[in-house]
């Protein structure tokens, strides 16, 4: 499986790190935001994280060569979770600046006009 980043703003490809390799001299690095990589891998149904692209709020347009599953975390998802969580109570809560703008595959196709 291949998948094309198109355009995207700031992002990198990231794991959990290297804990407790700082004696030999490796800083823990990994996602900034580990907590969106365990959710991604449990969305998926994988019992240990892989390497994401972690982004920060710029949106992206990616192509895969093959039928692919992803999953998307971090604040702007938790947001959406909340808003459907409490839509119930009151659908005056906003959410900004999330739309999706395309998307092929499983039941139907997408594509936002605007």
């Amino acid at each position: 499986m291949t998948l094309t980043i198109h355009r995207t703003g700031p992002a990198a490809v990231q794991d959990m790190g290297r804990p407790n390799r700082l004696a030999e001299g490796l800083s823990r690095g990994g996602a900034a935001d580990r907590l969106a990589l365990l959710e991604a891998a449990a969305l998926l149904g994988l019992r240990t994280p892989v390497a994401g692209i972690e982004m920060a709020m710029m949106g992206c347009e990616v192509t895969t060569d093959t039928a692919t599953r992803i999953a998307l975390t971090g604040a702007t998802m938790a947001a959406l979770t909340i808003y459907d969580m409490t839509k119930a109570l009151s659908r005056d809560v906003v959410v900004r600046e999330v739309r999706l703008m395309e998307k092929s595959g499983g039941k139907d196709d997408f594509r936002r006009e605007d």
